[in-house]
């Protein structure tokens, strides 16, 4: 299936509205989750969310920038009611930041050749 950004932010925006506590549509304000979470979501949503839309959608919302930099060793991961359910360990802080710097570089990589575009079109522009 087809990754669908506003399928899974409407998906995002219907976990915020049932789990206000442990999803955040606002980027900055989310927070690491309780590991296999999706169990339980599965569980819980009973069919309302397919798996493959939970899966997209946790994919996204767990790799998102402000979830990878909230992902720090010793910060506490929240289950479904915003309680303590564990804690981010080292690798798991290693592994955001890797995931974090792959997706600047991508950024960075857009930016650039965003420029390069304009440049070149500038410079067409000029020629006719």
């Amino acid at each position: 299936m087809k990754f669908d950004r506003a399928e899974i932010a409407a998906v995002i925006v219907l976990l915020a509205e049932w789990f206000p506590k442990a999803f955040f549509v606002y980027e900055r304000r989310r927070k690491p989750l309780k590991l296999r979470i999706d169990l339980d979501l599965q569980a819980i949503v009973n069919g309302a969310i397919t798996p493959a839309e939970l899966y997209r959608t946790l994919r996204c919302y767990c790799g998102n920038e402000g979830y990878l930099r909230g992902t720090l060793k010793g910060a506490w991961r929240i289950d479904l009611a915003g309680n303590p359910a564990g804690a981010v360990t080292d690798d798991e802080e290693a592994n955001a930041k890797q995931r974090l710097a792959a997706l600047e570089a991508k950024q960075a990589r857009r930016r650039q050749a965003l420029a390069q575009q304009k440049t070149a079109s500038k410079r067409l522009s000029i020629l006719t």
